[in-house]
């Protein structure tokens, strides 16, 4: 999945990319970006869902990640296409942080769980995958530097014609 994910956003960053096309605040690919980044949140949230499905939810807290994959997803395409103001990308950048927390906490249990008992490669191949939650740092990290909209219009410069 990750290199679906990297193509599309290898073809993505072929767009063009001017400042005539700006809609709410954004460039046309900043928004595809966002949209793609959405969408790997979801995808990310669903493997999360089944990955933990096989473990029944023995712990509450495996929840989570399906629940800030779910969340994240709304929030950036949210973002993608409301009006750019402080109250959405404070709601924005708290949940890139969140999903940071939460990425960092997975990879903290999954490696946990993989060497309880003792190493065993086994555990490493077949039990909790250490480097799955680490996607969430991974969006939260792309959709930060996404949201970053690089094109800046002679408007919002100072320097308007006339």
């Amino acid at each position: 999945m990750a290199f679906i994910a990297l193509g599309i956003i290898g073809a993505i960053t072929g767009m063009d990319d001017r400042p005539r096309s700006k809609r709410y605040g954004l460039t046309q690919k900043t928004r595809w970006l966002l949209m793609a980044t959405a969408f790997w949140f979801f995808a990310t949230a669903l493997v999360a869902f089944f990955d933990h499905a096989s473990t029944r939810f023995g712990n509450f807290y495996t929840w989570f990640p399906v629940y800030i994959g779910f969340f994240a997803a709304s929030v950036v395409f949210l973002q993608a296409y409301s009006s750019l103001d402080k109250m959405t990308s404070r709601l924005f950048a708290m949940t890139m942080v969140l999903s940071m927390l939460i990425g960092l906490l997975g990879f903290i249990l999954h490696l946990s769980a993989d060497v309880s008992g003792g190493f065993s490669w086994r555990r490493v191949f077949y039990g909790a995958p250490g480097l799955a939650p680490l996607l969430f740092c991974d969006l939260a990290m792309w959709g930060g530097l996404v949201y970053l909209d690089p094109i800046v219009s002679p408007d919002e410069e100072g320097c308007g014609a006339g």
